[in-house]
């Protein structure tokens, strides 16, 4: 789905919020990126002369930058989020950043099982995501709404900063922003039915 300017900033700010809530240079912080993402706003890219990638420009940063994408391009691991992941990414990454990846994931359960293991405890989940019946139902197969967002929290125990639309011109509609905390280690504890009665599959 790529990025633009109003998830961006969102993005930053909270990467930035974590470093100083934790007391950490942006060095010290480790990201994991589903799907290569890049920047879709031509204004946004020219006016704060960004790269091309998301990677690129957190790298910059001096973040500690991991993504993982089946097509193993612009520098992602070439690894399926349908599968488990392997076990040295969990309770690796003080920032998991889903900016519409798992929409296309075919194994949802096992996906966000994957977000969950691999974020660290206080380690924020920041996740823009298709909306259900706002958002051009050609883009995936998958889609997502608030209740999605609030039970994943609730289950898990985790805290949302921030939950609401976000306008997303590019492929035409709304997406759902999420920016939650990880409060404490817990298990992944839905039943696959269970957590796949919360998403809307349109194909």
């Amino acid at each position: 789905m790529g990025i633009v300017q109003p998830d961006f900033w969102l993005y930053d700010y909270y990467v930035n919020n974590f470093a100083e809530e934790n007391g950490k240079t942006l060095s010290e912080i480790s990201m994991l990126e589903l799907g290569n993402q890049t920047f879709q706003d031509i204004k946004l890219i020219k006016n704060l002369n960004l790269p091309l990638t998301a990677k690129e420009y957190w790298q910059s940063k001096g973040v500690k930058h991991t993504s993982v994408d089946l097509n193993g391009l612009d520098g992602a691991l070439e690894l399926d989020l349908s599968k488990a992941l392997p076990e040295k990414y969990y309770n690796e990454f003080d920032i998991v950043t889903n900016c519409g990846t798992s929409e296309h994931v075919k194994n949802q359960f096992e996906c966000w099982k994957n977000i969950h293991k691999c974020l660290k405890v206080k380690g924020y989940l920041l996740s823009a995501n298709p909306e259900i019946n706002k958002y051009n139902d050609k883009h995936c197969d998958w889609f997502y709404d608030i209740n999605f967002f609030n039970q994943f929290a609730e289950h898990l125990g985790y805290k949302i900063y921030l939950l609401g639309e976000l306008l997303f011109p590019y492929n035409g509609g709304y997406v759902i922003f999420a920016s939650m905390k990880k409060i404490i280690e817990s298990e992944f504890n839905f039943k696959e039915a269970e957590f796949n009665s919360l998403l809307h599959k349109i194909r």
